[in-house]
């Protein structure tokens, strides 16, 4: 059977948007503010955001886990009109300075790949 392999690259100003976005509702995750920076952290397990409060404040940076930054990122697509395929797995992938989703639908053994080889 045919797998379906495609990735989502977002650059960091629709990163940023997303979750803005997503997490506008929840101060208990994202402080409000305007992001000014995202970053990876070196596990990739987590991103690191910063979020300038008042004019004149300092910045304050938060950890957002993988799993958050997902979600964000699938609304973002569903908000956007980007066709997400409901029964793939996704993943989060770092693509040179961005981040990308990757979408996998069918075929068990692709992912199986994909995870020993990343």
């Amino acid at each position: 059977m045919p797998t379906e392999l495609r990735q989502i690259v977002f650059e960091n100003v629709e990163l940023r948007k997303a979750l803005a976005q997503h997490f506008v509702d929840q101060p208990d995750r994202l402080p409000p503010g305007t992001i000014e920076a995202v970053g990876i952290s070196q596990d990739e397990l987590e991103i690191e955001v910063q979020v300038a409060g008042q004019p004149g404040g300092a910045a304050t940076s938060t950890l957002i886990p993988a799993e958050h930054v997902a979600a964000a990122l699938i609304a973002y697509c569903r908000a956007n009109t980007i066709p997400l395929p409901r029964d793939a797995k996704k993943f989060l992938v770092v693509s040179g300075d961005n981040l990308a989703l990757r979408i996998v639908l069918s075929g068990e053994r692709v992912i199986e790949i994909i995870e020993d080889t990343a």
